[in-house]
């Protein structure tokens, strides 16, 4: 088969001896047969009348014409803007800040100098031409992922070289942070990030987001605090007042612990067969809602929105550190401090979510032994 490791023009994955190859009348781009099928048509259609006519990206390939992928089409823009770089070693769509094919591992740094083929970044596990199975991933890709994400040092994020966001993210891996800003930058406010979801403000105020944080904790405590009293109801100040005065009377009564443990079973079962009024139960359900949306309504909004705040405010950290620096150690030690982590922060998280849970809990408790 003359199309061995020729990427799929839909797809890009090589095709393989096995594969079914559908290769198109008029301009001879190949595709696997179920990508021919999904797409209905050469992804090339528009430029057939203009003659196009494919050609292998790959340097020689059994008697396909020998040529790498012309440079007028080795970058596409897509409908919303976003230009992809097709890797000029194995022809896969990549992002155009990627430093590497995250297909075939090779360098994409020389696609401006207009190299055939870039530095291959995966060490083979044989002497073979080909790969037989996921290659090992040298030192060198690792940092870079570690580092930058994945992306060329100097390629811009919001007018922002990544190595500055790297700086300024900080910690031993801040390339996992780098490429979710990335994500952000393309897909804006839309692009999620779970790892804020964790407990909203922990991660909030962790990453120096205060203002953020502080309104969703303040949020977090009301939403508790509202819940726990809606569910005040004639039964639950009945069981409390009865929990409060059975100390007393087992002290009176020498009760034993085995009788105290029946009596407060009782009062439980009591409790909980008891019918609730149509009021109650709308208030026993509002305050049921508020429970849920005061952790996971402040969770999930931290994921919809937390990168996009964070992306915001390291711009707007970056761009003044960079007016107001004098030199580049300055600016670098000055990223590196307003930027990272901080665990007072995360701490002072925690202590939200405890106190909204303390509300939730233990302040209706409170309120019926005082007031009822």
């Amino acid at each position: 088969m003359r199309y061995i490791n020729v990427p799929c023009e839909a797809c890009g994955r090589p095709f393989a001896e096995q594969d079914d190859v559908v290769v198109c009348p008029n301009c001879g781009a190949p595709y696997h047969r179920a990508c021919w099928d999904a797409a209905g048509a050469c992804r090339h259609k528009d430029e057939h009348a203009s003659g196009y006519v494919w050609a292998s990206p790959l340097p020689q390939n059994d008697g396909i014409p020998a040529a790498a992928v012309p440079e007028k089409n080795r970058e596409e823009t897509l409908s919303n803007g976003e230009t992809i770089i097709r890797c000029p070693r194995c022809g896969a769509r990549n992002y155009q800040h990627d430093a590497f094919c995250l297909h075939c591992g090779a360098g994409l740094s020389q696609r401006e100098t207009g190299a055939q083929e870039g530095p291959r970044v995966y060490e083979r596990r044989d002497d073979e031409d080909t790969f037989d199975g996921p290659p090992r991933i040298t030192d060198e890709m690792l940092h870079n992922f570690q580092r930058y994400g994945g992306l060329d040092p100097d390629a811009e994020i919001d007018g922002i070289p990544v190595c500055e966001y790297s700086d300024y993210v900080g910690g031993a891996n801040p390339g996992r942070m780098i490429r979710k800003i990335s994500l952000a930058e393309r897909f804006g406010k839309s692009s999620t990030f779970l790892g804020a979801a964790l407990l909203g403000p922990v991660w909030l105020l962790y990453r120096k987001l205060r203002r953020e944080g502080w309104v969703i904790g303040m949020a977090m405590i009301l939403l508790c605090l509202a819940s726990g009293i809606l569910q005040i109801n004639r039964p639950f100040v009945q069981l409390v007042k009865k929990l409060a005065a059975l100390p007393a009377a087992a002290q009176e009564s020498n009760m034993s612990p085995e009788d105290l443990r029946d009596r407060m079973t009782a009062m439980f079962e009591e409790y909980t067969e008891t019918d609730l009024t149509k009021a109650e139960k709308l208030r026993a359900g509002i305050g049921e809602g508020l429970q849920y949306l005061s952790f996971m309504g402040t969770s999930l909004f931290s994921a919809a929105r937390g990168m996009y705040f964070y992306r915001r405010k390291a711009k707007q950290d970056i761009m003044q550190i960079r007016a107001e620096s004098a030199s580049m150690e300055e600016y670098r030690y000055n990223l590196m401090r307003e930027g990272g982590g901080s665990a007072g922060g995360a701490v002072a998280g925690l202590i939200i979510a405890g106190v909204a849970f303390v509300c939730m809990t233990y302040v209706p408790l409170f309120i019926v032994l005082l007031y009822f």
